[in-house]
């Protein structure tokens, strides 16, 4: 009976937070909680929880500030957003011209080819009958370009003389080597702006920098003059007030060069007058026996007529042509800088609305999760 008794005793030390209990008859009765030990573990479950909530509530509070961080850099993206397309050029006028330039375009294009295959077919007729008189103007007119050649050559190297500074050089020439030079500064100061990326503070900061150094010399001041006041420039433009980082300050560079160029050529043409005279001289005597060929030709019957007309009409329209491509191409490139920074924008706010709407919906989250526990 004593070793069923310490028996007995050793069983009820297994569990702590129990007590066990004998019956009348010997037999074990139920164990019972122990209070103590379940107070601790509530004790350790509130702690958790508490736990829990504190993290909770960190990440809600971190989420906020980001998804309210998030809200304010899409609000300032979309007025750095507006504040490019205000300066940007005025795509519906360029697609209306863009539009008129290619129609020229593809309309010249195709007389081109309808006249260039016309010479071909009247050329080998043309060719054929070319003899006898036609046949000793054209060996007089071949002798006439050779001097043609000569004397252009001659007057060219002059001219190129008067590049390198060996002559002096007209008021028309500086000023047109004054615009190429404000034009590659232009380049040069507005690569941001070109590619839609300077936002308005950026570009007055542009113009003010470009506004200081067309200050420094007196001449690029007048060239910038002559630029904005031309008759195609809008009216009261001035270098005062211009935004210089408008792709429009590019185009009226552009013609303003072609004009001076034109005009320079023929400042050139008086800067070498007696060089020059030769050259016409000997223009004028194969302008003649052109006409003279034509005369005869025109005699010789119906190919040989419209072989001289295409044959004169021919140059001036390809160059016509080429130069609306060239036009084409410019207006097309304006259009593909504006695709890009449109591309850009677009990217950007894509980007920063993803990432706003992905904070709120993380901020949601937590928010559900605390009201799960009870924590509003």
């Amino acid at each position: 009976m004593l070793a069923a008794a310490l028996a007995l005793a050793a069983c009820g030390k297994d569990d702590p937070s129990t007590t066990t209990t004998t019956t009348t008859g010997g037999t074990p009765a139920k164990k019972q909680p122990d209070p103590a030990a379940a107070a601790k573990k509530r004790e350790a479950a509130a702690a958790a929880r508490k736990q829990k909530i504190a993290a909770l509530e960190k990440t809600r509070d971190d989420l906020r500030a980001k998804a309210k961080d998030l809200t304010a850099a899409v609000a300032t993206l979309e007025a750095r957003h507006a504040e490019e397309e205000k300066s940007a050029p005025d795509l519906s006028k360029l697609r209306r011209r863009f539009m008129q330039v290619s129609r020229d375009s593809n309309n010249e294009a195709s007389r081109l080819r309808t006249m260039e295959r016309q010479l071909d077919e009247v050329r080998a007729s043309a060719e054929k009958a070319a003899t006898g008189e036609i046949k000793a103007l054209r060996e007089k007119l071949n002798v006439l370009d050779k001097q043609h050649e000569k004397a252009s050559d001659a007057f060219r190297k002059l001219a190129q003389e008067a590049e390198l500074g060996v002559v002096d050089e007209s008021p028309v020439k500086l000023e047109l080597d004054t615009v190429r030079a404000v034009k590659q500064a232009w380049f040069k100061a507005t690569p941001r702006a070109r590619a839609g990326l300077a936002a308005g503070s950026e570009k007055a900061a542009i113009s003010t920098k470009f506004r200081q150094w067309i200050g420094e010399k007196p001449l690029r001041g007048k060239v910038v003059t002559a630029v904005l006041t031309q008759s195609i420039a809008p009216k009261g433009l001035s270098a005062s007030s211009y935004d210089f980082s408008n792709l429009d300050f590019f185009i009226l560079l552009e013609l303003l060069e072609a004009d001076l160029d034109r005009k320079n050529v023929v400042e050139e043409k008086k800067g070498f007058e007696e060089d020059y005279k030769k050259v016409e001289a000997i223009e004028l005597k194969q302008e003649a026996l052109r006409e003279k060929i034509a005369e005869a030709m025109a005699k010789g019957g119906g190919d040989l007529e419209v072989y001289d007309d295409l044959s004169r009409r021919v140059p001036p329209l390809r160059k016509k042509v080429a130069e609306l491509n060239q036009l084409v191409q410019e207006y097309a490139n304006l259009f593909g800088e504006a695709d890009t920074a449109t591309d850009r924008r677009d990217k950007e706010m894509d980007e920063a609305i993803k990432a706003r709407d992905g904070a709120k919906k993380e901020l949601a989250k937590a928010v559900r999760s605390l009201r799960s526990m009870g924590v509003r």
